[in-house]
């Protein structure tokens, strides 16, 4: 599952090792730490290798002449059909990773990339040379939140991290408990996000995104479900319980068949539920 963490305004190595080192349940096939003194940025990466088992596939990763660098967690689904149509606009490829896709579809199509991509991720993408007004870095989080992305802001350094001990271990976030998070996880049995269990330790929320500029940071939304499945809603009242089957086989079918997408085998964890059952 991969683990990811850094830091935007700070080149400390050190730290972002430390923090990579709690991560490394989740990634134990390589880890790497990648820093640009002149920016000012720190990015870490443990990996658990599923697309593109070589070595060719090490994290943080560049692309185009080493001016985009990345460390993300997740998996593309359809990467492979974003790779044909890149390669037609020019890009050239140097592994078979899902991971040089996403830099080359921001190298190509900027921020507007994220909405090509179907799948879970979590991603940290810099950019050394942003045009004028453009951010020097994105952290980005999927549609719906399947992988987790933990921040805090500390003196205008951003802190982030696939888990809340990694950010933890950093040593520059005191361990004080955000009551109102205490209080949605005795009432609810979990924390409602933003919030997290530890008070100045936000969570970027499902299809979101954080622009970081030297002096300055912004949170966007970029996908909205209730938009995003408007047209169906309406199409869906029209159609009998006939059809509201075969379209659900159909839907799921093509779900399974996108997640079936690894250089590795493939397992489910099968609870015996209604949704679990119709996988």
């Amino acid at each position: 599952m991969c683990g990811i963490a850094g830091i935007y305004g700070a080149c400390d190595p050190d730290c972002v090792g430390r923090m990579v080192e709690t991560l490394g349940h989740r990634g134990p096939d390589d880890h790497g730490v990648w820093t640009d003194h002149a920016m000012g940025v720190s990015l870490g990466h443990c990996r658990l290798s599923i697309i593109d088992l070589s070595p060719t596939g090490h994290q943080p990763m560049s692309y185009a002449a080493g001016r985009f660098w990345i460390t993300y967690n997740g998996e593309i689904y359809n990467y492979r059909e974003l790779r044909a149509e890149l390669e037609t606009l020019g890009c050239r490829f140097q592994t078979q990773s899902d991971t040089e896709v996403i830099l080359a579809a921001f190298a190509i199509w900027g921020r507007a990339s994220v909405l090509k991509f179907r799948g879970m991720f979590a991603f940290a993408l810099v950019d050394r040379s942003p045009p004028p007004g453009a951010p020097s870095m994105l952290l980005v989080r999927d549609r719906l939140g399947i992988k987790p992305l933990f921040f805090f802001n500390r003196s205008n350094r951003i802190y982030f991290a696939s888990e809340l001990r990694a950010l933890l271990a950093s040593g520059q976030i005191r361990r004080e408990v955000d009551r109102e998070g205490l209080l949605d996880y005795l009432l609810y049995g979990n924390v409602r996000q933003p919030r997290t269990i530890i008070r100045d330790i936000k969570v970027l929320s499902p299809g979101h995104f954080m622009e970081i500029w030297p002096d300055k940071w912004r949170i966007s939304a970029y996908w909205d479900l209730h938009e995003a499945t408007a047209a169906q809603r309406v199409e869906f009242r029209s159609i009998d319980a006939v059809e509201a089957e075969d379209r659900l086989h159909a839907i799921l079918m093509d779900a399974v068949r996108h997640h079936l997408v690894a250089d590795v085998p493939v397992g489910a964890f099968l609870s015996g539920g209604v949704d679990s059952t119709a996988v």
